[in-house]
Parts: C-alpha cells; structure tokens; sequence
C-alpha cells in the first residue's frame, strides 16, 4: 500500500534479510540493506521496507528471468525483544576489539520527503500490546531534517564480524560469535543473542572436533559430520566458505504462533511422527560389552550398599 508506514511501541526489531535488497526508510533517514546485513529498529522509531532492486534474479522465474533487476520478493528474519535493547557483548579478556566492532555500525542521514508527499494522507500502523491499530494523519511521518542521538536506527555488514576462537585445543563455545545481545532482568542471564558464523580458519591440535552435547534443539544426529570429524587430519582449515549461518539464542521458551501453527498449512498439530526417530542408530545397546559393563557396574553398587550397611548395623552399635 501506497504511503503506509508502521511504528512498534512494544520493542526493538532486529531484521535480517535473507533473500531480496530492502530499501528501508525511517524517521532518521534512508537505509539500504541487502543479504549479508543486518539492521535495527528501535521501539517506537517509524518506518517502512520497499523492494530494491536486484543486482541478480536468485529465484528466476519464467516472467522476470530475463528482466535486468526484476525483483522476485524478500524474505528473512525478524527478532523482537521487548523490555530490553540490542547492545553489543562485554568482549572481557579479548580487549578494547574484536567481535562487532563498534565502527562497523552505519547509522543513517537525516533525509525529508518530497513536497508532494509531504503534505500528502499516510497511514501509520502501530503495533501496542501486540495488537495492530491504524492512525490516519495528513502529512509524512518522514519529515525530519536533521537529528542527534544515540537511540537510532542502524545497520551492520555481517562480513566485518572480527571471530575470535580456540588456536590451540577444544571447540570455543558457540557464544564467541555474538553479534548482538539484549539483557534480561537477571544477571549474567542475556534475553536474547543474535550470533553469525561465516567464512574463517579453524585450528586446534588434539581435537575432537564436535560440539559438547546442547540439551536444546540444536541437538540432533549427523552421521556424515561424525564420520568425517573421526577420519580428518588435524591440521588448519578455511570453514563456512561462500556461506553465512546465523543462531538465534534466547533464554525463554519459543512459541509458534497460531497462524504458524493451524493457519500456514505446513505443520501437524498432532506433533512429530515417532517414526522419526527410527533412523537413529542405538549405539547403546548395540556395543559389545555393554551386557557385561551393566552387570559389572550393577555389582559395584550392590558391594558398596553392603559395606555401608554394616557399620549402620545396629548390633554393631552396642559393642560400641
């Protein structure tokens, strides 16, 4: 729709596109953003996102595969936090650099509409309590010409992320690579971390390299990883190349919503198909001497419950 704008009076939003160029304007100014960034809306800033031109057609389809800077559409991911703000991590011990640097972050100029669209009829639509209204007003809500703050939109080029990780032994804990996070009310605890995990060199000596077991869905089992993690050289190595992964840690519980859940069609409301879990292989059960381990364990247990009980003997008790 022509001349709409929104305004989310509930928290900030953390939007990261993966697919389509965004044109992003706000009260402070233009922001153009495209895959591989990310950008911020505070709570209560006004905007809106238009499709920009593609540099290349990703999706092409039969219409536009051979229009110059046809644009098939955006998509992406939006974080919002409420009660908080994004800010960038305590580096402790790394020092006064490294990770998101604070210099990386663009913010952008302050810029007015046009006349015409100045004094022209807009709809704001504002976002309070997580519900949606609609405000009329006559003129644009991008009429600023100039500001100063430091509560403003911004944006950041994932690929000036600065990685820190192990170069002697053990796999780094995930949390290395935050880009962003927002605290929550108590200590040491964040709400919500944004972290990326892109193209760098992986060296560690001695090392198994998986993982230590995540009691979360992240979690799962890959054959093909553990079988080549069991046969590598350990030697450096150019990882993630020619592809960004993001993460999305939060410390509160995750919940669809009931469009996701009954209104897109593409989840089972009664659940996970326990068939699922078939493909999984026991390697519990299935190793040689675990019958004989069990027993062996079972056994010790049974001596050590007999040698406490007897000091707890109460005829031995008398003869003391």
């Amino acid at each position: 729709m022509h001349n709409r704008a929104f305004c989310n009076t509930d928290g900030d939003m953390l939007i990261c596109p993966q697919e389509g160029n965004l044109d992003v304007q706000t009260e402070f100014g233009l922001m153009f953003v495209q895959p591989g960034e990310i950008f911020v809306i505070p709570r209560g800033v006004r905007f809106l996102i238009r499709l920009a031109p593609q540099s290349s057609n990703t999706n092409p389809t039969p219409e536009n595969e051979k229009v110059e800077g046809a644009n098939p559409g955006a998509r992406g991911y939006i974080t919002e936090i409420w009660g908080s703000s994004w800010e960038l991590p305590d580096l402790g011990p790394i020092g006064g650099h490294g990770l998101a640097n604070p210099r990386d972050f663009l913010v952008p100029v302050a810029h007015i509409d046009e006349l015409e669209e100045l004094h022209a009829n807009w709809e704001v639509v504002c976002k309070l309590n997580g519900k949606l209204e609609a405000i009329g007003q006559d003129h644009s809500p991008f009429d600023l010409v100039a500001w100063h703050g430091n509560v403003v939109p911004y944006k950041y080029d994932l690929t000036k992320f600065s990685s820190q990780n192990s170069t002697s032994i053990d796999h780094t804990d995930p949390s290395i690579n935050t880009v962003l996070t927002a605290k929550s009310s108590f200590p040491h605890v964040p709400l919500c971390d944004f972290l990326w995990f892109g193209p760098r060199w992986d060296a560690a000596a001695n090392t198994f390299r998986l993982p230590y077991f995540h009691r979360n869905s992240a979690s799962g089992n890959n054959e093909g990883y553990v079988n080549e993690m069991k046969i590598q050289k350990s030697e450096p190595r150019k990882i993630l190349e020619n592809q960004m992964t993001i993460m999305i840690e939060s410390s509160r519980t995750f919940l669809f919503t009931e469009w996701a859940r009954t209104g897109c069609g593409t989840m089972h409301v009664e659940g996970t198909d326990p068939r699922a879990w078939d493909r999984l292989p026991d390697k519990f059960s299935s190793y040689p001497g675990i019958k004989e381990l069990l027993q062996r364990v079972k056994d010790d247990k049974k001596a050590e419950r007999e040698r406490v009980e007897y000091y707890h003997d109460p005829k031995i008790g008398r003869f003391v």
